[in-house]
């Protein structure tokens, strides 16, 4: 009889048997159809290992009762580590938090103003600009103004 790494739940229906027929759940027995519970379908579709009785220990392997901590240690590629590397992580990414935000603090504490004399200068020369804008506005319109009369007068006398 063939293995296969999983089994699929079928639904039996008359003399065929289709896998997913319907929604429910359920296992063919030789008396009657059964709901499977979440746990066996995991089991049904888990992928099967050797024995553990099976198993045959390599000749030349070590007692792992006898290993020194030294052998271990070679073993296992040096000491394990004392944090974990998410924990590591995690403390990593709150010291980096914490430094851009002292940053941004100490930027605003730099840049802060000592005094707003410089509002009211900057308050001043707007409106100094703004009457400088008017006055030249205004020379504006008498030059055309002037223009147009002149043209008006070039005009009548050229006419009469």
């Amino acid at each position: 009889m063939q293995r296969f790494f999983f089994r699929l739940p079928f639904i039996q229906i008359g003399k065929t048997s289709l896998p997913f027929l319907s929604r429910t759940r359920s296992l063919h027995t030789s008396r009657t159809l059964q709901k499977l519970e979440t746990w066996q379908e995991v089991d049904m579709n888990r992928p099967r290992v050797p024995k553990v009785e099976d198993y045959v220990r390599p000749k030349k392997a070590p007692d792992p009762n006898q290993l020194t901590r030294e052998q271990f240690r070679q073993f296992m590629r040096g000491k394990p580590q004392r944090f974990s590397v998410e924990l590591q992580q995690f403390i990593g990414a709150w010291i980096i938090l914490g430094f851009i935000s002292s940053e941004v603090m100490l930027t605003l504490y730099i840049m802060r103003p000592d005094d707003f004399e410089w509002v009211e200068e900057e308050r001043a020369r707007l409106e100094a600009a703004k009457r400088k804008m008017a006055r030249l506005q205004q020379y504006q319109e008498n030059l055309a103004a002037k223009r147009a009369a002149e043209e008006e007068g070039a005009s009548a006398s050229a006419g009469v």
